[in-house]
C-alpha cells in the first residue's frame, strides 16, 4: 500500500499541473509565435508545443498507469477493483492515443505540403488540427469521460456508506456527466468551471488515498451488509 500512496500523491500533482501547464504554454506560444508577425509562426508554434508538452504528458500518462497498476496490486483478488482499473487503463490509453493523433497530425500539416485549410488548436489535452481530426478526438473524448465515470462508479462500490470518499466518487460521476454534456459548446465559461471542479475533486480523491484511505474489501463489505 505504500507504493499506492506514493503513486496517488504523484498523480494528484501531475493530474492538476499538466492541463494548467498545457494551457499556459499554448497561450504563451500563441502570443510569441503567431501574434508577433513572425515568419512561419504557426510552424514554430506547433514545434514549440510538441517539445514542451510531450515531456509534460509523458509524466502525466505514466503517473496514471502507475497509479492504476498500484491499485490492481494493492487490491489483488478484488473483482470490483480489477474492473475499475480496467476502465481506467482503457480510458487512459485512449486519451494517450488522442494526444498522439493530434500531435502527429499537427506536425505533418505544418511540415508537409498537405493543402490543409484550417487551424491548429491547443487545449488542456494537447494540440490538434480543426476538421476531421478534431471531430475524431472529440468523439473519443466522450467515450473517455464515460469510461472514467464507470471507473468511479466501481470505486463507489468499494467505499463505506455516507463516507467522504463515497461522496467524492458520486460528485465526480455527476461532474463528468454534466461536463460531457457541456463539451458540445466548449467555448462556454461553464465548461471551464466544471473542468476545474473535476480536477479539484480528483485531487481530493487522490489525496485521501495518499493519506492512507483504504477501499473496502469485497468480502468484508459483503459480510457487513448481510442481513442478520
Amino acid at each position: 500500500m505504500e507504493q499506492l500512496r506514493k503513486d496517488a500523491a504523484g498523480l494528484a500533482v501531475w493530474n492538476t499541473v499538466t492541463p494548467v501547464a498545457a494551457v499556459i504554454l499554448a497561450v504563451f506560444a500563441l502570443n510569441v509565435f503567431c501574434k508577433s508577425g513572425m515568419r512561419n509562426g504557426i510552424t514554430w508554434y506547433v514545434v514549440f508545443l510538441l517539445f514542451t508538452e510531450i515531456p509534460l504528458f509523458v509524466f502525466y500518462f505514466s503517473r496514471w498507469f502507475s497509479f492504476l497498476n498500484s491499485l490492481k496490486t494493492g487490491y489483488e483478488g478484488n473483482d470490483t477493483m480489477r474492473n475499475a482499473v480496467r476502465m481506467g487503463n482503457i480510458a487512459t490509453a485512449l486519451k494517450l492515443g488522442c494526444f498522439a493523433l493530434g500531435a502527429t497530425a499537427s506536425l505533418v500539416i505544418v511540415t508537409g505540403n498537405t493543402g490543409y485549410n484550417g487551424t491548429i488548436t491547443a487545449s488542456e489535452t494537447g494540440i490538434m488540427p480543426t476538421g476531421v481530426i478534431q471531430q475524431i478526438i472529440e468523439s473519443v473524448m466522450y467515450a473517455i469521460v464515460i469510461l472514467f465515470s464507470i471507473m468511479f462508479l466501481f470505486f463507489r462500490e468499494l467505499t463505506e456508506k455516507k463516507s467522504e470518499m463515497r461522496i467524492l466518487t458520486v460528485v465526480q460521476i455527476l461532474l463528468m456527466v454534466v461536463w460531457c454534456r457541456l463539451t458540445i459548446n466548449s467555448q462556454s465559461p461553464v465548461w471551464g468551471i466544471f473542468h476545474i471542479l473535476i480536477l479539484l475533486n480528483e485531487f481530493l480523491f487522490l489525496w485521501k488515498i495518499y493519506k492512507g484511505y483504504e477501499f473496502v474489501n469485497q468480502k468484508e463489505k459483503g459480510s457487513e451488509e448481510k442481513p442478520e
